[in-house]
């Protein structure tokens, strides 16, 4: 019951967000907190198991990058099956307080904003970061 009622109000919180953004509100990475990581990653970790799979089947990739990786739940399992370079970008502070990696696998930087990358990747994602 608990989890039903957070995810509603992450939702609902969503959805306000969303229409003050299209009114015109600034920005505000505080509504991505420890509560919308926690949810994040739970769900994250779940889809990891079958979605890095599919990828690799089709790519075969050795490095990865993941772009707005939150808590870093791809590049976990990634990391955990063999996948050793592994790096990530995140742009809402809150996500390093859960994250699954180390740190220096994690940049943060604001997404708005282009970023430098150090090196090639064999395979860049970035999944549902465009809210």
């Amino acid at each position: 019951m608990y989890q039903k009622i957070k995810q509603k109000l992450i939702s609902l919180r969503s959805k306000a967000y969303n229409l003050l953004g299209h009114l015109g509100y600034k920005y505000n990475l505080n509504v991505y907190d420890d509560v919308f990581f926690g949810s994040n990653q739970t769900e994250g970790l779940r889809m990891a198991v079958w979605f890095i799979p599919l990828l690799q089947k089709v790519f075969s990739f050795r490095s990865i990058m993941d772009i707005g990786c939150g808590t870093g739940h791809y590049l976990y399992y990634c990391f955990d099956h063999n996948v050793k370079d592994i790096f990530g970008i995140e742009g809402a502070p809150q996500a390093f307080n859960l994250l699954l990696v180390d740190k220096k696998y994690v940049a943060m930087h604001d997404l708005r904003e282009p970023y430098k990358v150090d090196k090639k990747r064999d395979l860049t994602i970035s999944i549902e970061v465009a809210e």
